[in-house]
């Protein structure tokens, strides 16, 4: 969205606009671009990415009618998803990275500049996200990707009684089995192997999954209840949810229960939770309570969040108690990963520029920040209706 941003001369004009405008206005004025980053351990990592994008815009602009023009870059730092939107919104932000939810509500996406497709490598046990929920039988796309998570991490015995390579024995050093191969982010074992195409094992969304561990009887009644679409005793089951605010933790898994259950469209847990509230635990990742009381068979989490949680340093996490063992029922429909976003405040071409010196970081092997953030790729947006809220309505 292109404004233009005119000087402000009267007092009467002054008045009656916020100040947040009119700082924004000024700001622009100076060619001052503001990213606003996550904070991250090192927050140097922050600094040298918004260090490469200037290098990379520098080096574009020479051949755009910005060549003469110079540009100041700052960063600041907050994680907060509403401070981001609110300071893009007034213009005392120039770009930042948004969840997609954040953009569609009150279609702040129109108010914006979303540019940026942001890209996480695939996992091997799902690469594909055309592949949606049909009917939640065994033969279900999601059921199937669940499966094949499964035999790839924590297995299970044939009796089913227990899995095969649990939590605390995955091996991080090469020569030492079951080796998992943990690089300080992440379990590569889990994940896709590069190719000559650096774009071929990276994805642009991502899922929840449904968890359920206890002993056989409690896996096997749970997926009965599912089978059934019996959603009285899948509950009553137990479930542990995640942080409410979270679309892998709370919202994707909301999502799918309303319509493998037929729940209607106005049936939310939270309503469901205030009616039946000791059927349910909080568990902010989902991943700590997992098996551990035979109250809760049943868990939310994201999608493979086992492959970025190191077992050495989280004792609590995918460990059930002595007599429970971990299945995968269930993984979510996708939802889009995160969107790089300008501000509507400057030119869509300026912005387009720098969402081209932004992708030039991961062309160039030079995405530390993206790195540390699951952010391995980036994709120019062209449509954001068609490439983004089409692919994953």
């Amino acid at each position: 969205m292109n404004k233009k941003i005119f000087s402000i001369t009267t007092l009467f004009i002054a008045s009656i606009l916020p100040i947040s405008t009119i700082v924004s206005c000024s700001a622009n004025k100076n060619n001052e671009l503001v990213f606003v980053l996550s904070k991250e351990i090192n927050n140097q990592t922050n600094t040298m990415f918004v260090e490469e994008i200037k290098k990379n815009f520098n080096i574009l602009k020479k051949d755009s009618h910005y060549k003469d023009s110079n540009f100041s870059f700052t960063t600041k730092t907050i994680n907060d998803k509403k401070a981001k939107k609110d300071l893009l919104e007034n213009g005392s932000a120039t770009f930042t990275f948004l969840p997609f939810d954040d953009l569609i509500q009150n279609n702040f996406y129109k108010q914006s500049q979303p540019l940026i497709q942001t890209l996480t490598t695939s996992f091997k046990f799902d690469n594909d996200m055309k592949l949606k929920y049909v009917d939640g039988s065994k033969n279900d796309p999601l059921r199937i990707i669940a499966n094949n998570m499964l035999n790839l991490s924590f297995g299970i015995s044939e009796n089913r009684e227990s899995n095969i390579f649990p939590f605390e024995t995955w091996m991080n050093e090469k020569g030492k089995a079951p080796l998992y191969d943990w690089n300080g982010i992440r379990y590569n074992h889990f994940y896709s192997e590069s190719t000559s195409n650096i774009m071929d094992n990276l994805t642009n969304g991502y899922r929840g999954m449904i968890v359920v561990s206890g002993t056989k009887t409690q896996r096997d009644n749970a997926k009965t209840a599912w089978d059934n679409k019996n959603w009285e005793d899948f509950r009553n089951l137990g479930i542990i949810y995640g942080n409410q605010t979270s679309n892998g933790n709370y919202k994707l898994q909301e999502k799918l229960l309303r319509e493998h259950f037929n729940l209607g469209d106005s049936w939310t847990l939270a309503l469901d939770m205030k009616n039946n509230s000791l059927k349910y635990l909080f568990d902010e990742y989902g991943t700590e309570k997992i098996g551990k009381l035979n109250e809760y068979v049943i868990s939310f989490t994201d999608e493979g969040s086992f492959a970025w949680t190191n077992n050495k340093k989280n004792k609590d996490s995918f460990r059930p108690r002595d007599n429970a063992s971990i299945e995968f029922l269930t993984v979510t429909n996708p939802a889009p990963y995160d969107i790089g976003v300008f501000s509507g405040f400057i030119k869509n071409d300026l912005a387009y520029l720098i969402a081209k010196s932004i992708e030039k970081t991961f062309i160039d092997n030079n995405n530390n920040y993206g790195e540390s953030l699951g952010y391995n790729g980036y994709k120019i947006i062209n449509d954001f209706d068609k490439e983004v809220i089409g692919m994953f309505s």
